[in-house]
């Protein structure tokens, strides 16, 4: 028996794992614009997904920490408006910054050296002077 479009759309939500955020865009290609509104607010009333805005949604993520269902990531969000706008999403500033760190200390850390001393230097835009981080990995 075939699935119906409800639940063919529920399959992808649950495919992107929680938390992740969509738009009614992600579902065009296989699926009429009626259907995919019908079933994202069917699904809404039934509380298996939850409405951001209009047109933007998410698979909610569950914290055991504070057992509560927590508030959307907003990378996933941007990438969803993105999606949605075809926009490119490129970071700047602090936030460039910090994922190039991850991308670098990432790197280092599966080296095989037992002592590695990255000196950073950037300019902050804040206070607009020279800052320097001293990080050593034993």
């Amino acid at each position: 028996m075939a699935k119906s479009v409800k639940q063919q759309i529920l399959s992808r939500i649950y495919g992107g794992g929680r938390g992740w955020t969509f738009t009614p865009n992600d579902f065009v290609v296989d699926f009429k614009k009626w259907e995919i509104s019908n079933s994202l607010e069917d699904l809404t009333n039934e509380n298996k997904i939850r409405r951001i805005m209009r047109g933007l949604y998410d698979y909610p993520l569950y914290s055991e920490l504070l057992n509560k269902i927590v508030a959307p990531d907003m990378e996933q969000v941007a990438n969803a408006l993105a999606r949605k706008f075809a926009w490119r999403v490129q970071p700047t500033g602090e936030t460039a910054l910090a994922i190039l760190f991850k991308t670098l200390f990432c790197f280092f850390c599966k080296s095989v050296r037992n002592f590695i001393e990255i000196i950073f230097f950037w300019n902050r835009i804040s206070f607009g002077n020279i800052s320097t981080i001293f990080i050593n990995i034993y």
